[in-house]
């Protein structure tokens, strides 16, 4: 088993500590004299590692796997030889074994990547029928936080991030899903290092429902016979979330450090920018149908209002660069990337259509509608948040109000 006999699952371990432990290990079965990764943790360095690419496949149907000979990483050069990196056409990518398989998902809400040494499909993961769940695999999982993806958001913060509650709360108090779906505090068996506001390292015990398992919290990993080492991140200012689970089998242990901390490294730009926010509970309300297509209130800033017309205009004609030019920049990746929007905005058999729009302060309410391919209609309302960068009204998040 990972880890077995090793770790103490009464307190906290940190990733060196595991590093540490894992080169003890190792060092038992040298030579007297051999040199011990225990006395001193190898140096890392900028390293290329081959780019697998994994079949992705969700709201709008297949994506064909990227395509690059390699991914430049920081890693020990020990280690460069035994780990590649995979992702998929969206969502983020992830260091794992090579040799293994992967597939992912996504919707609008977030997506999930799947490394494993059995193959495994994206179809396994859409209808949940992924045979390794319990086995040995390595999952990455995002959320979007203004999207239906927040009430993913909010469980993890009311999990294992207490500074951020307000965010979780006001998830909470808009009544969509019972407080109940919200429980509070560390699941029980999970030891967590906190790194700092938004990045939480955690271990998940054998046969346990934690963190890295709980099917609920939409994992797609399950209790095992091995422990999980991962790590859960706050990205972006509204925020996301994103969190990594890893579980490997007894040769590969020494690994799992240097595919959590790989991850952090990653993302610590975005982590930087989830500092808690205070939650504007006086937001417009969406305007009732027949109301004028625009209105500006007393207070309402007009450059606000015309970056979101821009936006919705850009979706309506598919334009993703557009449309991803009026985020803030730290938000120009995953489903706000040019290229995503496009595709998905692309797909409608009825094109998005801003119906009307209300801004008070820096705050625009809007209604829209559009059709998806399979013939669904949306009648969609939003909260739009909208910041100023070097003197340029951009937007900052989107409040989804009817999950559409």
């Amino acid at each position: 088993m990972l880890w077995s006999g090793r770790i103490n699952w009464a307190r906290p371990i940190t990733l060196a500590a595991l590093a540490l432990a894992a080169g003890i290990a190792t060092s038992c079965s040298k030579p007297s004299g051999a040199p011990s990764s225990a006395s001193a943790a190898p140096a890392s360095a900028l390293v290329n590692v081959p780019l697998i690419g994994c079949a992705n496949d969700g709201q709008t149907g297949p994506q064909s796997p990227p395509s690059a000979p390699t991914k430049t990483v920081q890693l020990s050069p020990d280690l460069t030889p035994k780990l590649a990196y995979y992702i998929a056409a969206s969502g983020p990518g992830v260091l794992a074994p090579r040799g293994w398989y992967c597939a992912g998902m996504y919707s609008s809400n977030g997506g999930s990547l799947v490394v494993s040494p059995q193959p495994v499909a994206p179809t396994d993961l859409l209808n949940k029928t992924w045979g390794g769940a319990a086995g040995d695999a390595i999952e990455i999982r995002t959320a979007t936080g203004d999207t239906s993806g927040r009430f993913e958001v909010a469980q993890v913060i009311m999990r294992v991030f207490p500074g951020h509650q307000a965010f979780a709360q006001s998830v909470i108090s808009e009544g969509v899903e019972p407080a109940n779906a919200f429980p509070s505090g560390t699941y029980p068996g999970d030891r967590l290092t906190n790194i700092n506001n938004q990045v939480v390292e955690f271990q998940t015990p054998a046969n346990s429902v934690g963190l890295g398992t709980d099917t609920n919290a939409n994992s797609q990993m399950k209790p095992g016979t091995d422990p999980v080492l991962g790590v859960a991140m706050l990205t972006g200012a509204t925020p996301d979330l994103l969190v990594l689970a890893v579980r490997l089998p007894n040769e590969l242990q020494a690994l799992a450090p240097a595919i959590v901390q790989e991850i952090q490294q990653d993302n610590s730009a975005g982590a930087e920018m989830a500092q808690p926010q205070a939650v504007n509970t006086q937001v417009a309300s969406p305007p009732a149908a027949g109301q004028p297509s625009t209105n500006v209130m007393p207070d309402g800033n007009p450059q606000a209002l015309a970056v979101v017309q821009d936006f919705y205009s850009a979706l309506g004609s598919a334009d993703g660069v557009r449309a991803s030019g009026d985020v803030v920049p730290e938000k120009r990746s995953g489903n706000y990337a040019a290229a995503a929007l496009s595709r998905f905005y692309r797909s409608m058999s009825q094109p998005m259509q801003l119906t009307s729009a209300t801004v008070a302060g820096d705050t625009v309410a809007v209604r829209y509608d559009y059709v998806y391919a399979n013939g669904r209609a949306c009648d969609g309302a939003a909260n739009v948040f909208v910041t100023t960068r070097n003197g340029q009204a951009l937007i900052s998040s989107i409040q989804a109000l009817n999950g559409c």
